[in-house]
């Protein structure tokens, strides 16, 4: 490699190796089935720190799980972050790719590389880390149903849940949120949000052939969680919320295999 460029392969393997050096010493891992994926495993919450690699992008992705339902996340918005941190911060938070005129591999020149990373490692610690920090369950479940000002939130979920006309990341939210209701206790208000959740489900599963791989298979497991959920409303057996708990709780511990 030359000395005056960082080919773009090697500059996704050295941010990677950075972060790993800032991450481990606050709990973070390895994801145990996303390689490059570091996580923060909580009571409540998954925190998760990767990067998108693909085309001309590399950037951080910051992202919160409510763990006894992983099903969405809220992520920090670039946007949103970046208006908040502006004064302090000179780059736009990715790395921006060279091309040869003459084709070839894309890369960095160190000056910017070296730039964009103080400015990571500086939101990370002042804006990002301290806000995983704070996140509290019922924030994060009210993040899911109510929209925010975008000068006083950057954790965003993908879809606000929305009843009339929603998208399918919608459906994964109104799980979520669903699930967080019965975990407190409130099951009537959770109620619209699982049936909402487990039709939606039913409904994609049935528009699609049966695959092996994993993106289809967390389906079949979010559905057949809440046609648990759903029954045991239902039928309201005896111990019927001790049953439902222990069933969030297999979620919690076994979250890997919920996580799209």
């Amino acid at each position: 490699m030359e000395q005056d460029i960082i080919l773009k392969k090697d500059g996704v393997a050295l941010v990677r190796k950075r972060l790993k050096g800032i991450l481990t010493p606050l709990g973070f891992r390895t994801h145990p089935t996303s390689k490059g994926v570091f996580v923060r495993i909580r009571d409540e919450f998954i925190d998760e720190v990767s990067l998108r690699t693909d085309g001309y992008h590399l950037e951080p992705v910051f992202s919160i799980f409510y763990r006894p339902a992983p099903f969405t996340a809220l992520c920090a918005d670039e946007g949103s972050l970046w208006r908040l941190a502006q004064k302090d911060i000179t780059t736009q938070l990715r790395w921006d790719c060279e091309i040869p005129d003459q084709g070839g591999s894309y890369y960095y020149k160190p000056e910017h590389f070296e730039e964009v990373w103080q400015d990571v490692v500086y939101v990370w610690e002042n804006y990002v880390f301290p806000k995983m920090e704070e996140m509290t369950v019922t924030h994060f479940l009210s993040l899911l149903a109510e929209p925010n000002p975008y000068d006083r939130e950057f954790f965003r979920p993908h879809e606000i849940i929305r009843f009339i006309k929603p998208s399918f990341m919608c459906v994964h939210a109104a799980a979520v949120y669903g699930v967080g209701m019965w975990k407190q206790g409130k099951y009537d208000e959770g109620m619209p949000y699982l049936t909402f959740a487990q039709y939606s489900y039913r409904q994609w599963i049935a528009g699609h052939e049966p695959e092996k791989n994993h993106f289809y298979q967390t389906h079949i497991r979010i559905l057949e969680l809440l046609d648990d959920l759903v029954s045991l409303w239902a039928k309201k057996e005896e111990n019927w919320m001790d049953t439902a708990f222990m069933r969030i709780r297999q979620v919690t511990v076994n979250w890997t295999e919920y996580m799209l």
